[in-house]
């Protein structure tokens, strides 16, 4: 690429046409040396070829790519401190990666596989952690093209509580020996979501309240950006604690009022 890059906020830049000499402040979404996809302020992205944009701005816009890369690893891995858990790698966001290799790294087995979608399905023992207390079930989505599309993650619940494969809140002994065990689901369930939102706040500030879901599913969660993904905490009384990690962009919690 060849352009004038100068830092014009956090988020945008100036690059500068090579043969028009025209400057336009851009959101850099992606460099990979020969192509940049940008958008404008007005909302318009284009991909071009780096041949378009002047020697100056190719040079800028390595150096800010690099710095970017640098504090994307610097980031992922702080947060992959706070899961216990290998989620991310490098500076590339989980969906940019086939879930085929986000499992594998994750020790997640394949469940399932066809040409349109796949999942990955981990029922962990009693001594694996994520975010500092234990799912009983974790699961990863593939969608088309076998790209990552969410992950969902069951804790404290109904179903498992008190049976031989959940242990109740034996696995608290072990994972925090330090803290008074919960003697009843809800109190359980309460714990996980008191730990798994300290986790994710010390890597990622506090939440967000608001709603997520489509009618009966329509449910109150927490929420923790993490560039383009969204950390989807559910606590429902009596029920379950539950993690969705999902795409920012996913229909389904982005209109959803605050609380």
């Amino acid at each position: 690429m060849s352009a004038n890059l100068t830092a014009t906020s956090a988020e945008y830049v100036e690059i500068t046409q090579k043969k028009s000499k025209k400057t336009l402040s851009v959101e850099i979404l992606s460099f990979d040396g020969s192509e940049i996809t940008f958008v404008t302020r007005h909302g318009k992205k284009y991909t071009i070829d780096s041949n378009l944009l002047t020697e100056d701005s190719l040079k800028a816009l390595k150096s800010k790519a690099k710095v970017k890369s640098t504090a994307q690893q610097e980031l992922y891995s702080k947060v992959n401190g706070c899961l216990g858990q290998p989620l991310f790698t490098g500076d590339k966001g989980l969906w940019e990666q086939p879930a085929g290799v986000v499992a594998k790294r994750l020790g997640w087995p394949r469940e399932s596989q066809t040409d349109q979608s796949s999942s990955y399905r981990y029922y962990p023992p009693r001594d694996y952690q994520f975010l500092g207390t234990h799912p009983y079930s974790a699961t990863l989505y593939g969608g088309q093209g076998g790209a990552t599309s969410h992950l969902s993650l069951v804790f404290a619940n109904k179903g498992d509580f008190g049976s031989t494969s959940g242990m109740g809140p034996n696995h608290f002994k072990k994972l925090h020996p330090e803290k008074v065990l919960p003697n009843t689901l809800e109190e359980t369930i309460e714990m996980d979501a008191e730990l798994i939102s300290e986790s994710l706040s010390s890597a990622l500030g506090e939440s967000v309240k608001q709603y997520y879901g489509e009618k009966e599913d329509r449910r109150k969660v927490k929420r923790w950006n993490l560039e383009s993904h969204a950390f989807l905490l559910s606590e429902v009384e009596g029920e379950y604690t539950s993690l969705l990690v999902v795409s920012k962009k996913m229909r389904t919690w982005k209109a959803k009022s605050h609380l």
